[in-house]
Parts: structure tokens; C-alpha cells; sequence
């Protein structure tokens, strides 16, 4: 079809299932609906109802639309487009795998041609108004209709540019995902010509430069050839096929004759483990969440980038560019003789370190060494929450001895959790890491695990010779002098994380914020901005920040030179799933520091890094994802965080923060509880005058709108410590207050015990608040001292090993007395 290059790449990424389509009322033309009416192309069909309506031809479709009744809705748009035979183009996807099919067409078509027995993937049909959801795995491909589909007829048909605008003023989700992937991901698009009145918003955002070389070329099929067509497939660099859409799809079969399955695209090695009557599609499940370790690799020659701050490729490991690290050997023991003991449950190992420790490197040596011994080992890539019934079933069909890895393990520590309860095989360790920050939410959740922890990954001298040694060899020293006074430069770094170990070695052993700064000088606003919006995600979520939502955020321009590791501020692809790369600063450490340095020397960039992020989210930020735990949602979740994250970073300018994403967050409770804490932190800043009093004021009001909202353990744990804050009102009554706060925490702790959930926060906060309250010289009635004893038996035997509450509770005991 193209060059033999670009051939090459088509293939491989048809063949991969890493193309979308974009398919308009040219790929259903040839079809028909119910009564053998052929399907017709937009202007015959806004002729048609033109005609009808007596109306002139010329009139838009929006307004003849408007003049129909229900009836006329009925049968002259419904019954139109339903129950359709399609194309012999559209006939023809079904035996390819997509990754997401979007159409411009209200008809049926697409559906009817994916009842095919001999499908290769399963269909889900999203309309437009319907709520993003993401679905990695290949066993299904979702169908976007973005202007109405008639088996939603009840949510309307965008007909016109005006409902269009309308829809995009709301930030229509699955308007803005097609709009974000068009610059990163291969397209199809065919049936529809360029200037229709969305596709300008849709193109918008690609250019030459944004098409990945890496990636299959994106190709319009028309079959217009004319000046205009060919200018603006050099203007989005698209590749252009003259034809119709079942041309092309003839083609297209012809280049790809030899097609695998989503099954087939599962390396034999993960199919091996199950049984062979194993359902494609729990398969195909399993393989999105989990991915299995190979036990050889090629040796890495030149790539450079994991002494540059990447993490380690199974070449690298073969390759020992990694450091032997005493940890490594003691956790490779452990696992290795928890692998055989006798005990009822798996075993779960959970490793904890300041960022920048090395856990990561950690965690995939000590995989690939299992997997050299021939001990099967899984690696958690799970975008969302893993579902612990379906991976506990999943789990328990693997024979012998099992590893599971998993990184950034807050993500997943619920799940995990679950599962492991819920297993039957015992021959299994699973092994985690976390950064050292999240600690207290990570043990809380395993409550009822038994779970063995490890920490203490600073560098010792022994080691810090070795990772001299690494960059002496790979001729990465930024000082000359250092190979004649080894000793003298390598004491300097012991006890340092070895991703900062590793910057000051190449960057003549200066203070890391010395070099961080002069980093940051050398570039320009874009690529500065970028560089730090993938930083803030990645300190939110260890995974970093989808590529779509990146180049939505910071532009295109530039990301290829900064995905090289050769530049000053360099990214990287962290992990790619369901066909979505998630990017991030190749060194965490720096990623993360240059965020305090830029709080301190530059806060209004730093602002509008924190903006630009949360408003490139909130389209794939709702209710269904926060449930399933998406990628955009735990993200969202993170950087609302006022405690951990924007006062953190932000300081005062916080407020700002807050005040800029309102209009894109005001439905989810979440931030409004994260409002209220602002303002009772300035409250405590600014007590006892009457601004104090007053940031008290909104503080308990944001707080109960954010339980109005959502009843959740959350809101309501944050309203019961605001109105614990009020008790010190000179004009509130301190009993009336304790009340309402005590009952708010009840409910939040009953609501906790309810969903099987355990939390010691809303524990905290109510005997923090007893003990205050007592303090003050007042009583308890009965009722509470009974609900506070029954609260106190139960978090004694759930949170024996967290002090703080232990010592609260005492106290509170103690002043009631």
C-alpha cells in the first residue's frame, strides 16, 4: 500500500492490535437497515428529510431534525438506522483486532456486523453521553458513537455544529480521549472527509510531528484526490489510500493475511500456565493485569538509559548493569524458603524505601533470577483494581511454585489484600514495594495479613565501589579527577539513594539540587512544563501519566527528542497496556525534587502545572472509575490530597489550585472534602481572629456538602474532625459540636466494618477528639462511652501496631476517667 517501511509497521501494529478507527457514513454505505432501505450517505440523508418536511434541500439537518415529531423521530431517524445489514467494509473489521473503533454513524452497522461467530473480539458500545471507561484488554473493542446511536435514541443525536459546541462546552469525555489520541496513536479513518464540522476539533491536536516513527502510519481513505485532500493529509501527516472503505479493508486483508487472535498476541510462555480449555476471554482478562517474566533475555550493547535513571530492562539485568545489593540476596532467600513452607495462606513480602532507593531494580532482578531458576514469575501491570475473585480463580489454575511482583503497591494493596484471603494455593509469594510515604495507608489495608517487611536500602560501601565502578566502565564520570581518588568520591555517596548516587556521579558529584537547577535553565517553557506535569503524576501514581493526556496537557512538539536519554530532561515510558504508553522523568528522584525546587523558585509555573494536569484528567475522572480505580482517577485522588500534596508543593497558592479546577471537579466529593481541609488549615494558621473563625465557617460547610454529595468513610471522617475543630468556637457549644462529630465518625466507622474495609483514620480523629473533649472539662453521656468502648476493643485488635491511635486511645480512656 505505502513504502515497504511504512508496510512493515502497519503490519506489525494491525497484526498488534494498536490501531483505532474513525469510520464515518462512508464505511456503512452499501449496508441497509431492516426494510432493505440502503443505508445513505449525510447530505442524501438531510435531502430526505428535507423533501419530507416540504423544507428546502439547503436547510442543516439540525433544524429539519427539530421539526419532526415523535412519530416522524420514530420512523423517519430510529427505524432508519435500525436493525442494519452492513457493509461489506464494515463486514470486514471483525476479523481484525482494534484497539477502539469510533464512529461518526447513528446506525446500527456496526453492531450487526460483530455478531459474527467469527469474531475476534467481542464488542462494547459506548455512546456519547455515556461515562468513560477504559478497557485495556483486547478481548473486546469498545464502539464510541459520537453523534447518537439509535440504541440509545433516548439520549439524542448531535446533528448540527451548534450541539456539537454544545457537547464539547461540557467536555464530552469521549469527544476529548478521540481528540488526545489522534496525535499518539495509528488511526484508520475512513468514510468521512476532513472537513466535516467536528473533525477540524478532532484534527486539531495532530500535526507531522505528533505521528510516532515508531508507531504504523495513520491513513485517510477517501476517495477524493484533489489539491485539498492532499494538503491536509500533509498537514495532520497522514498517509493517504484512494478508494472506497471496502478498497481498502480488501487491502488491508491482503497485507495482513496472517492475523492472531488477542489470544495469539499472549506469549506462549503466560498460555502455558493454564489449562488449555481455559475461555479466551479470561485469558486475554488475566494477560492485561499480569505479565509474565521471561527467563532470558539478549544482552543490552549500547542502550544507555538505565544508567540514566530508567528502569531496568531484562537485557539490562542480563547485561549486570545493576548493582548486587545485599538486600537482593537476603529478600532472594526469603522468598525462596516461604516458597516451601507449610502455612495456610500465600505469603506477601513488602519492601519500603525513601523514592529513589532502588526497589524497582530490586523487584525485577529478584524476579528474573526466579524466572532463570524456572520458578513462574507474574509482574502486576494492572491498570485499574485488579478484581480479587476472578484473580484468586485465575491464580489457583497455576501449578507449582508462583512469584507475583508488585510495584507501587498502594495502587493495588486492597486488591492484593483480598485476593490472598480468597486464594487456595499457599505455594505462592507475592513481593511488593512502596515508597516509604505510603506506609501507613499500605498496613492499614493489610490488616489480617501476615506480611514481612524489609526497608534499609541505603547504599553501603561495598555497593557504592561496585555503581563507581558501573560508570567508570560506561564512561558516564562527570568529574576527571574522581578515577584518582576512588576511595574519596565514592565515600561520598555512601548512605545516599542510589538514584541520586547515580545523578551526582555524572554530574561531577555536585549537591543534587545544584544540578537540578541547572537543568531546568537549559530548557524552554515547554519542555520544562511537560517535564514536571509528568512528574507531579508520577509522584501521585508511581506509573506516570498516559501519553494521550500529556501531549493534551504540554503539547506535542518536542516530546520525541524528550523520550531520548540523551536529553537534560528526559522521559520515559514506564509500562504500555492495552496499547496506552504511560510516560514519566526517566529519573524519579530528579522528577519529584525538581518539583520542591520549582514550589521554591518558581510557584506560579508550578500552579499552572498543577492545573494543566487536573483539568487534562477530568474527562476520564467519574464515579465508574473511581470504582474501578483508573489510572486518571487514583491520579486525580492524589493530587487533590491538600496534607500529602498541595500544601505540600503549593503552599499558600493551594486556594488558587482549588479555585481553577472547580468548574471540572464540583461533582465529586472528593475534592470538596480536600477544600475543606484547606480551609481548616487556615483556620489553624489564622486563630483566634475572625478571618480564623470564618475559614472555620467554610471549612464545616465544604465539609458537609462533600457528605451531600457522597455518604462516604472519607467525608465523613473529614466533617467529624472539622466539627471537632468548632468546638473551640467562642460562640459554638462545644457539646453540640462533639455530637455532631461523633456521630459523623460512628457512621463512618460503622460504614467501614460494613464494607469489610480497614481504616484507622476515623479512629484517630475520634479519640483524638474525645481526649480534647474531656480536656476541655466536659462529660460523655452513656450511649457514647458504650459506642467508645466498643470502638476501642476493635481497633486494639485491628490496629495493634500503630502506636499513635494505641496512645490516643489510652488517653482518651484516661481522661474519662
Amino acid at each position: 500500500m505505502f513504502s515497504s517501511e511504512q508496510n512493515e509497521r502497519l503490519i506489525r501494529d494491525v497484526r498488534t492490535g494498536r490501531y483505532s478507527l474513525l469510520v464515518g457514513a462512508g464505511a456503512s454505505y452499501g449496508g441497509f437497515n431492516r426494510d432493505g432501505i440502503p443505508l445513505p450517505l449525510g447530505g442524501t440523508y438531510a435531502a430526505e428529510l428535507a423533501d419530507h418536511k416540504k423544507v428546502p434541500t439547503s436547510t442543516p439537518l439540525q433544524r429539519v431534525f427539530a421539526l419532526l415529531g415523535e412519530d416522524e423521530r420514530q420512523t423517519l431517524v430510529i427505524d432508519r438506522f435500525s436493525g442494519c445489514t452492513p457493509s461489506d467494509a464494515l463486514k470486514a473489521l471483525p476479523s481484525f483486532v482494534w484497539k477502539r473503533v469510533f464512529s461518526l454513524n447513528i446506525d446500527d452497522a456496526l453492531q450487526a456486523a460483530y455478531e459474527t461467530p467469527k469474531r475476534l473480539q467481542d464488542q462494547i458500545t459506548r455512546n456519547y453521553r455515556d461515562a468513560y471507561e477504559d478497557d485495556p484488554s483486547l478481548a473486546s473493542v469498545p464502539i464510541i458513537h459520537l453523534h447518537g446511536w439509535v440504541g440509545k435514541a433516548e439520549d439524542g443525536f448531535i446533528f448540527s455544529r451548534d450541539e456539537y459546541l454544545r457537547q464539547l462546552h461540557h467536555h464530552n469525555p469521549w469527544m476529548v480521549v478521540l481528540a488526545e489520541s489522534l496525535p499518539v496513536d495509528p488511526f484508520i479513518i475512513m468514510g468521512t472527509a476532513l472537513d466535516e464540522f467536528d473533525l477540524e476539533y478532532y484534527m486539531s491536536m495532530r500535526t507531522p510531528t505528533t505521528a510516532r516513527p515508531d508507531r504504523g502510519p495513520s491513513i485517510l481513505v477517501t476517495t477524493s484526490d484533489n489539491a485539498i485532500t492532499r494538503h491536509d493529509c500533509a498537514k495532520y501527516g497522514l498517509e493517504l489510500f484512494l478508494g472506497t472503505s471496502t478498497d481498502f479493508m480488501l487491502a488491508l486483508n491482503r497485507l495482513v493475511a496472517d492475523r492472531p487472535t488477542p489470544i495469539g498476541l499472549i506469549p506462549e510462555t503466560s498460555r502455558a500456565l493454564f489449562p488449555a480449555t481455559l475461555s479466551a476471554k479470561d485469558l486475554a482478562t488475566f494477560a492485561t493485569d499480569f505479565t509474565r517474566v521471561p527467563s532470558a533475555a539478549e544482552p543490552n550493547i549500547d542502550d544507555p538509559s538505565f544508567l540514566l535513571g530508567r528502569a531496568p530492562s531484562w537485557s539490562d539485568l542480563v547485561s549486570q548493569l545493576d548493582v548486587a545489593r545485599e538486600q537482593t540476596s537476603a529478600i532472594v532467600t526469603l522468598v525462596q524458603n516461604l516458597l516451601v513452607a507449610e502455612k495456610d495462606r500465600p505469603s506477601l513480602v513488602y519492601l519500603k524505601d525513601d523514592p529513589g532507593g532502588g526497589k524497582t531494580t530490586i523487584l525485577r532482578r529478584l524476579a528474573f533470577e526466579f524466572s532463570r531458576l524456572s520458578v513462574p514469575v507474574l509482574i502486576c501491570s494492572a491498570l485499574g483494581r485488579i478484581e480479587p475473585k476472578f484473580t484468586a480463580s485465575m491464580i489457583d489454575l497455576i501449578d507449582g511454585p508462583l512469584v507475583i511482583i508488585v510495584d507501587n503497591f498502594a495502587d493495588q494493596v486492597h486488591s492484593i489484600a483480598d485476593t490472598i484471603q480468597i486464594l487456595e494455593k499457599t505455594d505462592l509469594v507475592f513481593v511488593a514495594a512502596e515508597r516509604v510515604y505510603r506506609d501507613r495507608y499500605i498496613m492499614q489495608a493489610l490488616h489480617g495479613v501476615s506480611v514481612t517487611r524489609r526497608n534499609g536500602l541505603r547504599l553501603v560501601q561495598r555497593e557504592t565501589d561496585a555503581l563507581f565502578q558501573n560508570y567508570s566502565d560506561a564512561g558516564f564520570l562527570g568529574d576527571r579527577s574522581a578515577p584518582r581518588d576512588i576511595d574519596r568520591f565514592s565515600g561520598a555517596l555512601t548512605s545516599e539513594p542510589i538514584a541520586v548516587a547515580c545523578c551526582r556521579i555524572m554530574n561531577d558529584f555536585r549537591p543534587l539540587d545544584g544540578i537540578i537547577r541547572s537543568l531546568l535553565e537549559q530548557h524552554n517553557s515547554t519542555e520544562k512544563k511537560r517535564y514536571l506535569i509528568a512528574a507531579l503524576a508520577q509522584f501521585c501514581i508511581n506509573g506516570g501519566l498516559r501519553e494521550s493526556i500529556l501531549v493534551s496537557a504540554s503539547g506535542a512538539i518536542g516530546l520525541t527528542n524528550q523520550l531520548r536519554s540523551s536529553h537534560h530532561l528526559p522521559l520515559a515510558v514506564t509500562e504500555e497496556v492495552g496499547g496506552s504508553r504511560f510516560i514519566a522523568p526517566l529519573n524519579a528522584t530528579i522528577g519529584q525534587r525538581a518539583l520542591t525546587i520549582v514550589a521554591t523558585d518558581n510557584i506560579e509555573l508550578l500552579l499552572d502545572v498543577f492545573i494543566a494536569l487536573a483539568n487534562s484528567i477530568a474527562p476520564r475522572v467519574n464515579r465508574a472509575a473511581i470504582r474501578r480505580r483508573s489510572p486518571e482517577a487514583r491520579l486525580a485522588g492524589r493530587l487533590f490530597d491538600f496534607d500529602e500534596v498541595a500544601e505540600k508543593f503549593l503552599g499558600p497558592s493551594a486556594r488558587k489550585f482549588y479555585a481553577a479546577v472547580q468548574e471540572r471537579f464540583k461533582w465529586n466529593s472528593r475534592y470538596w472534602e480536600q477544600v475543606a481541609l484547606l480551609h481548616l488549615a487556615q483556620f489553624q494558621a489564622k486563630q483566634p481572629s475572625s478571618e480564623g473563625w470564618e475559614q472555620l465557617d467554610l471549612a464545616v460547610r465544604h465539609a458537609r456538602h462533600a457528605v451531600v454529595v457522597e455518604r462516604h468513610p472519607l467525608t465523613l471522617t473529614t466533617l467529624g474532625k472539622v466539627l471537632l475543630a468548632q468546638m473551640a468556637a467562642p460562640e459554638g457549644s462545644a457539646p453540640a459540636s462533639f455530637t455532631d462529630a461523633f456521630r459523623e465518625l460512628d457512621d463512618a466507622i460503622i460504614l467501614e466494618q460494613r464494607w469489610l474495609r480497614s481504616n484507622a483514620q476515623p479512629y484517630v480523629v475520634l479519640f483524638r477528639g474525645t481526649r480534647d473533649y474531656l480536656s476541655m472539662g466536659l462529660r460523655l453521656s452513656s450511649s457514647q462511652i458504650n459506642k467508645l468502648n466498643e470502638h476501642a476493643k476493635y481497633a486494639r485488635s485491628t490496629f495493634s501496631d500503630d502506636d499513635d491511635l494505641m496512645r490516643l486511645i489510652t488517653d482518651a480512656e484516661a481522661a474519662s476517667r
